[in-house]
Order: structure tokens, then sequence, then C-alpha cells
């Protein structure tokens, strides 16, 4: 777990200042879709803290100890801000058929560095990952990086369905309108089967803000449709959910939907 200490925030300054080796904390285990498969030809983008999830991707082909076919490229302001540079730089000449490329924006302070510094452009993608539309692009870092590596990924030729982002910092919650008019008394009726709990929600209303509200025990995490962490079964009923990729279209073929950003247009009977 990686938590950069933000200017005026309450969780991350008070993490920083009250955690210390041997506090004990209470998580969930990761979720989500953000993997590869070891047979893909990969480019793995990070900028800033970014670069926690592609840590993990990396520990690991170190641990299977197989050849790779990947390009790692880490954004960062400077090089005394590349987060885990030291292991980094140890893992790195272990893992075989793995390229790496660090592009700070300034090197101020750092002598002799022995690449390129500025900002990530269409250009530099092409000379350093020349055979970019042949490969799968797994991409984390700020929203507007993300953005912006997404469109020049695409333009280059990638495929949309090739490109996957790994948001941590949510995204902006925006107020819809009710999809449907709801019944006499603006009400569903909302079951969840193994729990036996049967709650009332209205259309403007998501499924797990009220579940909470009732006890309902839905594990979450994001509350923004991001991280997939609620997903759920529907097994009666319709929502109108507005989702930020945290399921994906064969999921939802399949009856799944996340009840953090959803809000019923039917009763449901849902499967928690």
């Amino acid at each position: 777990m990686t938590v950069k200490r933000v200017a005026g925030g309450r969780v991350s300054n008070w993490m920083h200042d009250r955690l210390q080796a041997g506090t004990r904390v209470k998580g969930i285990g990761p979720s989500g879709d953000f993997v590869h498969s070891s047979a893909d030809r990969l480019l793995l983008l990070s900028a800033g803290s970014g670069i926690t999830p592609v840590m993990s991707m990396l520990r690991e082909m170190v641990d299977r100890a197989q050849p790779v076919d990947a390009v790692f490229l880490h954004a960062c302001r400077s090089p005394r801000d590349i987060v885990f540079r030291a292991e980094l730089m140890a893992l790195i000449p272990r893992l075989k058929g793995m390229r790496l490329h660090i592009l700070p924006e300034s090197v101020d302070g750092e002598r002799g560095w022995p690449g390129l510094s500025g900002r990530i452009s269409r250009d530099y993608l092409a000379l350093v990952v020349p055979d970019l539309a042949q490969r799968h692009v797994l991409c984390c870092g700020p929203e507007p990086f993300m953005a912006a590596v997404e469109a020049m990924t695409r333009d280059m030729g990638l495929p949309p369905a090739r490109f996957l982002r790994e948001s941590f910092g949510g995204v902006e919650k925006v107020d819809l309108p009710a999809a449907t008019a709801p019944g006499a008394e603006g009400l569903f009726q909302v079951q969840f089967l193994k729990q036996g709990k049967t709650i009332e929600i209205g259309a403007d209303q998501t499924v797990l803000s009220c579940a909470r509200k009732a006890s309902v025990r839905i594990p979450s995490s994001c509350a923004n449709g991001v991280c997939g962490t609620c997903k759920s079964k529907l097994v009666k009923g319709s929502v109108d959910m507005n989702h930020a990729g945290g399921i994906r279209q064969r999921e939802i073929d399949a009856g799944f939907f996340l009840p953090c950003c959803s809000r019923p247009r039917s009763d449901l009977v849902i499967e928690r």
C-alpha cells in the first residue's frame, strides 16, 4: 500500500503522522481487472505513485523467473521523486526481456542522468516503443496523465480493448436524475437473498448507500464505480448504472452490477 501525503488531506496526513512499524490496520484484498497474462507483450506505463501496482507485477514476474516481452515506462517530476527507486533498480536486471525507461520532467540536482527528460509525448512513445500498437498497455497514474496517454496510444493505432487503466483517485461524482419514475410512494423494494433482508430505496439513491444505512453488508472500497469491489449478482429487476470501468461488459451481460453507482429502476432481488 502506497500513500502519498497530500496537503490538507485528512486521511493521508493522519496515516503519515500516526502509523508506524507494528501498527495493525484492517483492509480487504486486491480486486479489479488491472491484471495481465504472462503471454502478453506488455507496455507498462505509470506516473508518480501510480507505479505501485506495476511494482506488484514486476515482483510477480521475478518470482516466476520466466522471460518476458515488456517495456516499462515511468514518468516522474525528477529522479529523486522515483518511488521504489532502489528496489526497481534491483529488480530490472533480474527480468530477462524487460526494458526500463524513466522520464523525469526535470533532472535538476541529478548529475549524469543517462536518459531523456521532459513530458511524455507521442513522439517519445514512438521512439522508445516502436511496436506499441502490437502490445497490451497497462497504465496507472493521475487521471490527466492516463487520459493523455490513452489518446496518444489510440492515435498510434492501439486497439482500445488493449488499453487498461487503474484509477486510484476516484472520479467526480455526478448527481443524475432518476432513469424512470418510481412507484406511488417514490420507493422500490430491494431484497438481499443471502442476508434475508428487504429495504426500501428511492429512485435517486444508490443501492450501496441505502444498504449501508440498513446495515446490509456489501464489500466496498471506492464507492465510485472504479474498483469493482462491490460487484454483485442481480437476480431480478433493473438498475441505472453509471460506472467508471469497475465492471466488464461480459459481467454486465451475465447479470452483475455495481451497487455503489447503481440506482433502481424497479424492485430488485440481489444475491447478497
